[in-house]
């Protein structure tokens, strides 16, 4: 209604609503690819590239949070769609490059996936915390989006750190 089409115009476009839902992950999917791509191709360090692409996840989940609602809650569909998977994975992709370059040659494959581990699910909750409404998240980010991304960057700072100590 509030598009200004039928109830029923879905229902043309897609064979269920997990058919839609998967359309609305993919979609989600491809823009935080390219949110996490634009930050790799900053001309910056590996370290300074992931601290960005920790402010890039933030910055998409608060614009497009029921997208995030929908690429990481319920599966959408039993199946999702090659589309849905393979944007899914550029994401994943970019994240898991992103930290091995932070973590330097020579990482051992158990250290990057710690690096992705901690970075993903660093941002991803601090996200999470903020759409979710909690008072201290917000409180400590001064309730603006942009204190939240400064919030952002400190974890990705913290997280690059400990990753140039593990290293050592």
């Amino acid at each position: 209604r509030r598009l200004g089409v039928s109830h029923g115009a879905p229902s043309h476009h897609f064979a269920d609503k997990g058919a839609l839902l998967d359309a609305i992950a993919a979609e989600g999917f491809r823009g935080l690819a390219d949110a996490l791509l634009a930050a790799k191709a900053l001309d910056a360090s590996p370290t300074e590239r992931l601290a960005a692409s920790g402010m890039a996840y933030v910055r998409f989940a608060v614009t497009h949070p029921a997208h995030v609602r929908v690429m990481f809650g319920k599966a959408p569909s039993e199946t999702p769609s090659d589309e849905c998977l393979a944007e899914s994975l550029r994401a994943y992709t970019t994240l898991v490059d992103l930290a091995t370059a932070a973590v330097g040659s020579g990482a051992t494959e158990d250290e990057v996936r710690r690096a992705v581990l901690v970075a993903w699910t660093s941002v991803h909750g601090l996200a999470l915390l903020w759409l979710d409404g909690e008072g201290p998240v917000r409180s400590m980010a001064g309730g603006t989006e942009e204190g939240l991304v400064a919030m952002a960057r400190e974890v990705t700072d913290m997280l690059s750190k400990a990753i140039s100590r593990q290293r050592r």
